[in-house]
């Protein structure tokens, strides 16, 4: 019995769809020698060659991005 409930959890396990995992990445993007908020600037994530995500900075610099 306990073999056929093993067998069937991991039937039913293959069988179930994943989640998708997503993060949330904030930030401001800043001109290093004024320290002066960078509008429109574009902010990416790439993995290897392939962009995963992107997005730009709205007027006071910030950006948040979903991964």
């Amino acid at each position: 019995m306990t073999r056929i409930f093993f067998i069937g959890f991991i039937f039913i396990s293959f069988l179930s769809p994943g989640q998708d995992i997503t993060q949330s990445v904030s930030g401001r993007v800043k001109d290093v020698t004024s320290g002066a908020a960078l509008v429109s600037a574009s902010v990416s994530v790439f993995e290897k060659d392939k962009l995963i995500a992107g997005t730009s900075t709205d007027a006071q610099g910030q950006f948040v991005l979903t991964v």
